[in-house]
């Protein structure tokens, strides 16, 4: 009977509760878990269940940089799945085709991305499918924001994540 060895995954960050449950989910099964993250305390390194940690450029920082990283790191190491967690997903399905020959990964396409991953596509493609969403303004310039007069409000920046780029304004002067 062939013995077969256990998938080896490299997780694209660590820092994250959703990273944390995938691990312990995927332990589960007997894989094999590695981390990249920016951050040598994030919270998926101190699990019994990460084989390795492995400190890397920030995504939200240095996109090329991490990118690099994690090509690199795969062309040395061998993987069998690389497990975008969070927006890392938005970059690797731009760079799919870099990826190393062997190692698999679960994306959509990066014109599929690019239909949810801002804001703005986003709320024009509830509008497109008639889905129901926030009233929701799309702002263009300061004269446009100064319009708005319905509080509270909250606006947002087109690309953010973790609650970065979003405001909540109970007022004309927050607002402004």
């Amino acid at each position: 009977m062939k013995s077969h060895s256990p998938l080896r995954i490299l997780l694209s960050e660590g820092s994250s509760l959703s990273a944390r449950q995938t691990i312990t989910a995927l332990s589960q099964c007997g894989y094999i878990l590695d981390i990249c993250d920016p951050n040598p305390l994030c919270i998926s390194r101190f699990s019994r269940f990460v084989r390795h940690y492995y400190r890397c450029p920030a995504v939200g920082t240095d996109p090329l940089g991490y990118l690099e990283f994690v090509l690199n790191h795969l062309t040395r190491e061998r993987y069998d799945v690389l497990l975008p967690v969070h927006e890392q997903s938005f970059l690797f399905a731009k760079a799919r085709d870099r990826l190393p020959a062997g190692v698999r990964v679960a994306l959509a396409d990066f014109d599929a991305f690019m239909q949810v991953q801002g804001k703005v596509a986003f709320a024009r493609l509830m509008d497109r499918i008639s889905l129901p969403q926030p009233l929701t303004h799309i702002i263009r310039t300061r004269a446009e924001l100064e319009t708005i007069d319905r509080f509270p409000c909250y606006i947002k920046t087109d690309y953010s994540t973790a609650g970065q780029g979003v405001w909540r304004a109970t007022n004309r002067v927050e607002r402004d």
